[in-house]
């Protein structure tokens, strides 16, 4: 059975918003499942997936918002409800009783507390667990250290400031079951500190977990050995830990990339840009690394506790598929050439407010077929552009992202309930920007440069309609290690859009500051290390604060 984010897991994290990581880290909890309830091979099964959820309730609208609104990528429009919290992060002037912040701050620490409850279960050998078959019991413990690697990768980059160089504002760390309130009460640990425990707990995932090939097809969704090893890779270029990464990527490419296409371990490009983020045909492609799974119906009202989906089509949902108060700014949006697929797959059409009509002349070819910003997304069959399939259309989300919006949403939701809520899987990593990050690394290193540019130019021959192996007019033709850095970050905005990549680079490339005024902002340090929410400070009075908050 394919891995499922429940509906009902999400509402109860959305019951207890904001509150402090101790409502998370099982503290006390007098409903607390007993030991004896968990220390057998089905109470380990639970806790696995009840880990997978804790994570995926991020990952509804705030997560994927929220690094947008940061980067400048995405502009809210929605002056109530929840508008005020989405602005304070496009203001880059986040408070500590943002609730979205205090849900973030929270899913990602459940997260870690299920993790650490398997770990401590399998590592411990307690109760019945050895009964439980030795692969499952792996695949089980790599996936506790995967996710548990991957919480604390967000949570240092977003509430720690592991970039300035003086290695004191980390996190808090917890890698012990957390039984009493005094065990919560801990200093957050230097970034180098973090930065050890993430490679440590991806290395260790990179052991246990399975192939792509061998990952049984009732666990589709879960991580595998590719997953650990490209987030390692990602992690050690965040350290600036080149070569190390370099040999991190080469094991991935040997392994995975370079084998036959008819292997079910091999990982590269999707023909189609847009398939990454339209039609169920591809979700857990040959390009996602990890994502994270949502239901493909809804049958009951998402709001009273039912049912199954995300609820990023609210917000970003194409015309006529949500609230439509999200756009794309036209400055990213005319940085595209005109015959760039990533423009019509990232953002629906530019609205010309002067003659109060869309501007068809949005639109590329695309091996022979027209493909319109406003309204369609491109079908393949067997590899072959196939035909055109249109988007439901009204003028009330001109220029809204296209990215993870289902245009096959009605057909698929026979109920006809909860039409705002899509069922696209959302992507963590894909190979392109593995690609990315190791041609950075080469580039950076002073490495193979014919490489690092052949890795960028397979990732722009897609965007222009090309085959990744055709040489095509669209490659990089400087030859400077600068001209070449400066194309790979041009580049690379385009490529990852709403993907919640580009903050990160931003901060760690030092071009936060320039970057901001482009959008009229003022980038503080303030704003490169979102507060701990305040209940969290509460609880635990040993975590210092950040700075200017």
């Amino acid at each position: 059975m394919k891995l499922k984010i429940s509906k009902i897991a999400t509402m109860a994290i959305f019951g207890v918003l904001c509150f402090s990581c101790e409502d998370f880290l099982q503290v006390e909890q007098l409903n607390q499942q007993t030991t004896d309830d968990i220390n057998n091979p089905e109470g380990v099964r639970k806790l696995d997936i009840g880990m997978f959820n804790n994570y995926a309730g991020s990952y509804n609208y705030f997560w994927p918002l929220f690094l947008s609104h940061c980067a400048g990528e995405y502009e809210f429009k929605e002056p109530v409800n929840e508008g005020p919290y989405h602005f304070e992060m496009w203001n880059l002037n986040p408070s500590p009783v943002n609730p979205f912040i205090g849900w973030l701050y929270s899913a990602f620490y459940s997260t870690i507390s299920s993790a650490n409850r398997i770990i401590a279960i399998i590592d411990n050998d307690e109760g019945t667990i050895g009964q439980m078959p030795a692969e499952e019991k792996d695949r089980i413990l790599g996936s506790a250290y995967f996710m548990r690697g991957l919480s604390y990768f967000y949570l240092l980059h977003i509430w720690g400031r592991p970039f300035d160089g003086d290695d004191q504002w980390g996190v808090v760390v917890h890698t012990d079951v957390v039984d009493t309130r005094d065990e919560i009460k801990k200093a957050r640990s230097k970034p180098s500190e973090v930065y050890a425990l993430i490679e440590s707990d991806f290395s260790k995932a990179k052991l246990l977990l399975p192939d792509p090939a061998d990952l049984p097809d009732t666990e589709l969704g879960r991580p595998t050995k590719s997953s650990a090893i490209t987030m390692l890779g990602k992690t050690l270029v965040f350290e600036k830990k080149y070569s190390e990464a370099i040999s991190e990527f080469e094991e991935f490419m040997l392994n995975y990339c370079d084998a036959g296409k008819a292997s079910k371990n091999y990982k590269g490009l999707l023909e189609y840009y847009g398939d990454n983020f339209h039609g169920r045909n591809y979700e857990n492609s040959i390009e996602s690394l990890f994502e994270i799974q949502f239901a493909d119906l809804v049958t009951t009202n998402p709001w009273q506790g039912g049912g199954t989906g995300s609820h990023f089509q609210i917000y970003c949902g194409g015309p006529d598929m949500g609230r439509g108060n999200v756009s794309v700014r036209d400055t990213l949006f005319f940085d595209f050439k005109n015959y760039d697929i990533r423009k019509v797959e990232s953002r629906f059409h530019y609205y010309d407010a002067n003659t109060n009509s869309p501007n068809y002349a949005d639109t590329i070819i695309f091996h022979g077929q027209t493909i319109v910003c406003r309204d369609s997304v491109m079908l393949f069959k067997d590899g072959k552009p196939n035909k055109m399939a249109p988007y439901k259309y009204s003028n009330k989300t001109e220029n809204s992202p296209k990215k993870y919006i289902n245009h096959l949403r009605d057909a698929n939701n026979a109920q006809g309930m909860a039409t705002d809520i899509g069922d696209e899987n959302q992507v963590v990593l894909r190979v392109a920007e593995v690609y990315f990050l190791y041609a950075e690394a080469l580039a950076e290193s002073s490495g193979d440069m014919n490489k690092a540019k052949l890795l960028i130019n397979k990732v722009t021959r897609r965007a222009y309609g090309y085959y990744e192996d055709e040489v095509s007019p669209y490659d990089f033709a400087g030859s400077g290690p600068q001209e070449f850095t400066t194309y790979l970050r041009a580049e690379k905005r385009k490529e990852f859009i709403g993907e919640q990549v580009r903050w990160f680079d931003m901060i760690r490339w030092g071009i936060a500051e320039q970057e901001c005024l482009l959008t009229g902002r003022i980038f503080t340090t303030r704003a490169a290390c979102w507060p701990i929410p305040n209940r969290e400070i509460a609880a635990n009075p040993l975590c210092e604060q950040a700075p200017g908050y």
